[in-house]
């Protein structure tokens, strides 16, 4: 009976191949229990599909794959950008404005909004002086009283700046608006003598002095005694130019006037 035609043609080459990759094939195809040529001619196939197939990815793309290539770039370029504009900034109780931080300045030298927005800074850190300054304001304030924080600590902003009632709202000194509003009713009552409405921004700048002061020093693998020479620094000279911006004190000038 004769044998059926394949149906796929076939052409027939005469290779010549070095005697150690010949004795390799051979091995090879006595483990798979074939003919050499025949495993020899998968082998070709193979490697040919592959040789093709690599030749394929290094071909020139096409004009309309480039140009969706450098779109894809430029908005990842943009994105960047963004990223990197958005660890710099801090949104403003208005919402329909943003602060832009420069990273390069201190955080006592930022725009005011940005400074008090930023909540999570300060409930951090504000306890922290709550404790350094212990539990009676006398001796930082201009008149005694009390204020205190849930814990019992003195709550130095609030006894300074008391929230002001503006209809149904209550503006404390973390709100932006609060000096505003404080010129206004010390201006309407006739208050005399340093207004909170002047002293209120120097003193929360001071007072972010004092508290990047412990941030810097709170730090992991920070040096215990630069932590303590900070307290010290806080509750002496530091509370020496509270008073001073208060105008409670004044620092000691020369008295003469230079020749």
């Amino acid at each position: 009976m004769a044998r059926p035609r394949r149906a796929t043609q076939t052409k027939r080459y005469h290779l010549t191949v070095r005697t150690e990759f010949a004795d390799r094939l051979a091995a090879y195809a006595s483990g798979l229990r074939q003919r050499p040529a025949t495993v020899a001619a998968s082998l070709l196939e193979d490697a040919l599909e592959l040789a093709v197939s690599g030749l394929q990815e290094h071909e020139p793309e096409s004009e309309e794959l480039a140009e969706a290539r450098r779109h894809i770039e430029e908005l990842n370029r943009r994105l960047s950008i963004l990223r990197a504009q958005h660890t710099k900034c801090k949104p403003s109780p208005n919402s329909s404005s943003t602060s832009v931080i420069d990273g390069s300045s201190p955080r006592w030298e930022w725009p005011l909004p940005a400074l008090l927005s930023d909540d999570e800074w300060w409930d951090r850190w504000l306890p922290r002086l709550h404790e350094l300054l212990g539990r009676q304001l006398i001796q930082y304030a201009p008149t005694p009283g009390q204020v205190l924080d849930r814990r019992g600590y003195a709550d130095l902003m609030t006894f300074l700046f008391p929230p002001m009632l503006r209809g149904t709202a209550t503006v404390t000194w973390r709100s932006p608006t609060y000096g505003e509003l404080a010129g206004l009713e010390e201006a309407s009552e006739g208050a005399a003598g340093p207004a909170r409405a002047q002293v209120w921004e120097p003193v929360i700048r001071h007072l972010t002095e004092a508290l990047c002061a412990l941030e810097a020093t709170g730090k992991p693998g920070a040096d215990p005694y630069l932590r303590i020479r900070a307290k010290l620094e806080i509750v002496n000279s530091w509370a020496d130019i509270l008073r001073n911006l208060l105008g409670e004190t004044a620092p000691a000038l020369p008295r003469d006037q230079p020749a």
